[in-house]
This record gives C-alpha cells, structure tokens and sequence, in this order.
C-alpha cells in the first residue's frame, strides 16, 4: 500500500502497491517509498528501528494505536523515530512500510492499531513433540489487565509503581485481590515449580526459542517471572525478554528459559504504563538523571498511592499522584515542579516533547511491605496544582481522514 497526498496540505489518498497513480499524482507529487533501505548506513538505522518498534509493539499485546508510536519510541529508545532519516515524509508512510515484516496495522473503534508480527515458526518434525500439553505453546499471547472504569477527577484508584523510567513513563500495579495479591500469590508458585526439580519439565528446546513465545525466565537474583521473548539472535547469543508484570526488558541465556504453565499463564499481565499528567521536564533538552531518581525517590519502597486518572489511551494512563502515607499529603506531579524538575503544561498523551535521559531502574519490593499487607490510609486532600491542567488526546490526521472515508467503525474489542 502506498499512501501520500495531492498537495501538501490536502488530503491522504490511499493506492495499492499495483494500481497506477494518477496524472494530477505523478505530476504533483512523490512516493514514500523509504529511499535508504539499501544504502550501508540507512540499512543499519532501518534495521535497528524495527527492532526497537517490534520490542515496543510486544509490550502492548491490545495493540498501540499508530498516533502514539512516535512518542512511545522516543520514551523507550531516547531518541526520535528516524523516518525523515530513512526516506518517509510521515510516521504514517513509514508504518506502511513496515507492515511486510515487523507489524501489522488494523482499524478499530479506538482508530489505527498496531500489532506485532511473529515470525513464522519453523516446521515441527513429526512426531517430535516440543511443547508440553500442560504449557503455553506459540500461539498464544497475554491478556493486558484492564483498568477500572473510575469517575474522573478523583483520587479513587490505589496503585504501586513497579518500574520506573522518567516521570512519563513508568510502569505500575493495581492494588486488590484480584491484582497485586494474585500476583503475589502466582510468584510463589511459580518460584515452587521453578526452584526445584519439576522445573526441568518446562526447559524449552532451541526450536521453540521464537520472537513472540510466552516464557517465565528469572529476572536477575528475583526469581522467575512471565515474560515474552522479544528478539532473538543466533546461538548461543542471550535473547531478549520483555516481562509483561512489571514492565522490565532485560536479557536471558537460553538455558535459563522455561515454558510457561497453563496455570501461570490464565492472570493478565499486570503493569500498567503511567505517566504524570500535565507537566513537561524543566530542562530544555527533557527529562534529566536527577528529575528521574527524584521521581522514583518519591513512589518507591513499594509504597502505596492513591491516583486520578486525568486522560486515558488504550496503550498509557496519565495520572496524578498522591502519597497520603505521612502526616501530610505529598502531591507527586507538583512536587516535581516545586522542585525545579517540571514545569505545569497542558498536554495530551500524543503530543511530542524533548528526548529524555532514562533511569531504567525497577522499584524495589521491600521484603516487609507487601501490598497485601497495606494500613489504612486517609484519602488525599483535594486540588492539587497539576489537576487543574488537564488535557484532552486527539486523534491523529489520519485516524480523521479515515474515519470520514470509511464512516464509523463498529464496536471492536481490539
């Protein structure tokens, strides 16, 4: 599929790779058909993008929709998606042109998603079985945990960051029965399968290390957790996994890999992406080292906080933070700013911003402070600073265009 446009400023016209183009295009106008694929230089970066987008896209197994992509990769790689760079005049014409090999694109009721594209297993010799009846097989992939419906514009939702980058990205837990505890309760499983010599039943052979395969893999001295195998090199090479609970990416020898039990696998994958709402770095050049330890300085020793969702897209949550766990309330997002780390800004989750400079650094789970074991706490004070800036996500130029092409979608799940 090729996609450009008339004129500059007009409107997206959509042509098979088969059908001519028209006068009025030929005339006007050129292709975007990525001119560097085939250049030393532009074949390395193009090679590397679609690792990354391919890494990015396996951590939102509901899709992402196309209009957050560029941000995502830029909060993920520190550094702006290089589509100028490799020959496309818009993120759009270069998502096209990666829908061969790396993603596939569908439309939705929330607009254009992408999904990531497994690579075909090989052929199983037969009568060689290679996974076992009681585990995930290559087929299948996690359900995302659903974020509760809750009335904007109060702090009536309990979470704990799991993970945390820089204040617009990081990952989180929902606090309950039905989500940190159960966590809780399959890590000690997993942990009693894994640590002992049933584990050895679920060692997974060189064949059936593929992009895409649900795994559990220990993540560093912490024990076994689920994950998803996101990029594989040659042997004897460490893969790449994603763990899908607490929103880690780390690297694994193969010989620590191990198939996931069915049982292990019926949980949805519990991290939630965050960000704060309605602040942007102090610096010029983004999020700094020390606003990122300062941020993490203030959510982690697995302390509970209460959170207002203040915009929503299917692939982040933006949020203002609230510790109520002291003699006064500690307003997360303004605190940053009283600081000198953040200045206040109207801003929606698509909107661009400066490169960042990461902290990737897991929160720590401190042995004594179990989630589940969490004291009541007061309710937080109302207004803080950063909630009267809110912001509204809208969607891209081209979910519109397409959306008066094509008319409304039906409700979809996707």
């Amino acid at each position: 599929m090729r996609i450009i446009k008339s004129v500059a400023f007009g409107d997206w016209l959509l042509f098979t790779r088969s059908q001519p183009l028209p006068d009025f295009v030929n005339d006007q106008t050129h292709t975007d058909d990525g001119l560097m694929e085939e250049a030393g230089d532009g074949a390395e970066c193009l090679r590397e993008a679609k690792s990354r987008i391919r890494d990015i896209l396996f951590s939102f197994p509901d899709g992402l929709r196309m209009s957050c992509l560029e941000d995502h990769y830029q909060m993920s790689c520190n550094e702006r998606l290089p589509y100028l760079s490799l020959g496309f005049s818009s993120v759009e014409t270069f998502v096209l042109h990666l829908t061969g090999d790396v993603l596939q694109v569908k439309y939705t009721g929330e607009g254009l998603k992408l999904y990531p594209i497994v690579p075909k297993q090989p052929d199983r010799p037969m009568g060689q079985v290679l996974y076992p009846a009681d585990a995930v097989g290559p087929s299948l992939s996690f359900e995302r945990v659903k974020l509760p419906e809750v009335p904007a514009g109060k702090y009536n939702l309990e979470i704990f960051v799991a993970e945390v980058y820089h204040p617009h990205k990081f990952w989180f837990h929902l606090v309950g029965e039905e989500y940190a505890e159960a966590l809780e309760k399959l890590m000690d499983q997993m942990e009693v399968t894994y640590c002992t010599a049933l584990g050895f039943k679920y060692r997974m052979p060189e064949a059936t290390v593929q992009v895409g395969q649900v795994c559990a893999c220990p993540y560093g001295e912490q024990g076994y957790h689920r994950a998803v195998i996101t990029d594989v090199r040659p042997a004897p090479e460490p893969v790449k996994v994603f763990y899908v609970d607490y929103g880690s990416v780390g690297t694994v020898p193969r010989s620590f890999l191990r198939f996931l039990p069915l049982d292990f696998f019926r949980l949805p994958a519990q991290a939630l992406l965050g960000r704060l709402a309605n602040i942007l770095p102090a610096a010029a050049e983004g999020w700094t080292r020390e606003a990122s330890k300062t941020f993490l300085s203030l959510v982690d020793q697995n302390r509970i906080l209460y959170a207002m969702v203040l915009d929503r897209s299917p692939s982040c949550v933006s949020l203002c933070l609230c510790d109520t766990n002291g003699s006064t309330d500690l307003h997360v997002n303004d605190q940053l700013v009283e600081l000198g780390h953040a200045v206040f800004r109207n801003q929606s989750m698509d909107a661009a911003e400066p490169a960042v400079e990461e902290v990737s650094r897991p929160v720590p789970l401190g042995p004594d402070s179990s989630p589940a074991a969490a004291v009541q706490r007061r309710p937080p004070s109302p207004a803080p600073l950063a909630e009267l800036w809110s912001g509204h996500t809208t969607p891209s130029e081209i979910d519109r265009l397409l959306q008066e092409t094509l008319g409304a979608p039906a409700a979809s799940g996707m």
